[in-house]
């Protein structure tokens, strides 16, 4: 599960930047899904007096966000990753058979 997070971390980043410019994201995503499905055509007549320009500038900071966040965050998971390897090396995790003929007292 810890793998897949990072990705999903990135994917997420597209909620901060909608919070800072609603107007501009909402046209980007709009133009994103139109071209998905073949809507291409639409898109002019739709979005007349949007500039790409404006598009280009909230899909870099997208971007930008998504890989610090991919960066950072599997740097988090391989540091997990390289504990729990040591953690099993040293044998530090008991087994389920062991906790179940041992029962803690109550």
């Amino acid at each position: 599960m810890y793998m897949l997070s990072p990705v999903l971390l990135a994917c997420s980043m597209g909620i901060p930047v909608l919070i800072v410019d609603p107007r501009t994201s909402a046209y980007f995503l709009l133009e994103g899904i139109l071209r998905m499905n073949d809507m291409g055509f639409a898109v002019p007549v739709l979005l007349k007096d949007f500039a790409r320009e404006m598009a280009l500038s909230i899909g870099v900071a997208w971007l930008f966000m998504a890989a610090i966040c991919i960066v950072v965050g599997y740097a988090f998971v391989g540091i997990a990753l390289w504990i729990e390897k040591l953690m099993i090396k040293r044998n530090m995790f008991k087994e389920e058979n062991a906790i179940a003929d041992n029962p803690p007292l109550l």
